[in-house]
Parts: C-alpha cells; sequence; structure tokens
C-alpha cells in the first residue's frame, strides 16, 4: 500500500473514531431512561400519603415517625416493586425500585433533587451524576459491547467523552457550543488523533500504522491541502489545492 493510500485509510478511522461517542449516547438515553421507574414510586408514595398518616393495606406499607410524618413507603404494585425514604421534612431522600426494565437506586439533596441514580438494564449498569439543578454532571456505563464515561458542564452540555469498544479505546474533547474539538483513539489501524475548528471541521490528523505515521492537514472546506507519511522508513510529502488536486509532492 502507498504511503497515499494508508493516508486515506487515515482520515476514514479518524472520521470513524469521531463518531464513536455517538454510539455510546445511542446506548446510555434508554438505559437512563429506567430512572423514571424511582420517578413512578415518587409519584405512587405522594399519593398514598393523603389517604392518612396510619395506614396498612395489601401491596403498600406506609411507615411514619413520632410526629406522623411519612418516612419511608414500601410498595409492590404490578408495574414497580420499591422502596422510598423521607427525611423529616418530607423531602424524598432515596428510592429502590425494580421493575420489568431492570432495578434502580436514586438519591435526592435537601432539596429533593435527584443528585445520584443507579440503574441495571438487560444492556447493562448506568450511573448518573446530576447538580443542584439536576443538571447531568457525569453518566458512566458499561454494556457488552461498549463501556463509557461522559462529563457534562453547568449547562448541561457534553464535554468529554471516554469509551471502550471491542477494537479499541477512544476520548473526545467539546467546546461549549456542542462541537468536538479534539479526538484520541485507537483502533485496529493504530493509534490516532484529530483537532477541529470551531465549526467542528477537523483541521489536522495524525496516526501511526503498524508500518509508519502519517499527517494530514486540512482546510475549513474538508479539503486535505497537506499529507506527510513515512511506511518503512521512506517519506513522502504531497501538497493540494483548493479543489484537492495534487500540486506538489516528493518524491516525485
Amino acid at each position: 500500500m502507498t504511503t497515499e493510500e494508508r493516508l486515506e485509510v487515515l482520515e476514514k478511522e479518524l472520521v470513524r473514531l469521531r463518531h464513536r461517542s455517538q454510539w455510546l449516547l445511542a446506548l446510555l438515553i434508554p438505559a437512563v431512561g429506567l430512572f423514571a421507574l424511582n420517578w413512578y414510586l415518587a409519584g405512587t408514595s405522594a399519593k398514598a400519603v393523603e389517604g392518612g398518616v396510619k395506614k396498612l393495606r395489601a401491596g403498600e406499607l406506609i411507615l411514619a415517625d413520632a410526629t406522623g410524618k411519612t418516612r419511608i413507603v414500601l410498595t409492590a404494585l404490578q408495574e414497580v416493586q420499591g422502596l422510598a425514604i423521607y427525611d423529616e421534612k418530607g423531602k424524598l431522600r432515596a428510592e429502590l425500585g425494580e421493575g420489568k426494565n431492570g432495578a434502580g437506586l436514586n438519591l435526592h439533596d435537601e432539596n429533593g433533587k435527584s443528585r445520584a441514580a443507579l440503574a441495571v438494564t438487560k444492556d447493562g449498569p448506568v450511573l448518573g451524576l446530576h447538580d443542584g439543578n439536576g443538571k447531568n454532571r457525569a453518566v458512566l456505563a458499561a454494556a457488552a459491547d461498549v463501556q463509557g464515561l461522559v462529563l457534562y458542564d453547568e449547562n448541561g452540555k457534553e464535554r468529554a467523552v471516554l469509551i471502550g469498544l471491542k477494537d479499541g479505546p477512544a476520548l473526545s474533547f467539546d467546546d461549549q457550543n456542542g462541537k468536538t474539538r479534539a479526538s484520541l483513539g485507537l483502533t485496529k489501524e493504530g493509534p490516532g488523533m484529530s483537532l477541529s475548528d470551531e465549526n467542528g471541521n477537523i483541521r489536522a490528523a495524525l496516526i501511526t500504522f503498524t508500518d509508519g505515521p502519517g499527517l494530514v492537514f486540512y482546510d475549513p472546506n474538508r479539503k486535505a491541502r497537506a499529507k506527510l507519511g513515512t511506511i518503512n522508513s521512506k517519506s513522502a510529502l504531497a501538497l493540494y489545492d483548493e479543489n484537492g488536486k495534487p500540486i506538489w509532492s516528493a518524491p516525485k
């Protein structure tokens, strides 16, 4: 394979690397949806409190403290089975539930906002951490074919994604506008890195194959303008115009 052909492979591998984080997020969305299991439990608990301070019936148990405030609700309904725990101010602080989609644990702060949620689905476990405004700040997931960690900023935007697939791990960083600016990963062809501009377009790409490294520079229109590679101790450099046509190369 020539230097030109190897650099074409480089470009394709780096583009595929950038899409890996999207695969991970596609896995996380249905998994995080299991947390609705705990929210359903919370709604059931609130309805039960309206029925009275002391209440015991088939399928549901409510425990109150010395002042008559509900502190623990245990339910065994058809859709969900779970346990909810309230503090002395009546705020929901912890939920544990199990349903047809899996099992989940949800922990709340003193304002009743969810801050940590752990779920186990048929696809694997998922852990979500939230700030005081209810924004996602970190999500960790593990499935049979992909594992990953996603970090978010204070606006709930993804800023860093670390994933592991069967053919290698990958790390990417996004700016405040949601554009991927840097990616680093390992593919079957070798390790690679790409740097992008404010529009999310790759401007520089570097990868190391088994027989040598390659470097490509792009213009704002995604056209390759310079390619540099080394294969088996032989180096080559090629320059291109704005239409992607070769204008100079060495060796000739």
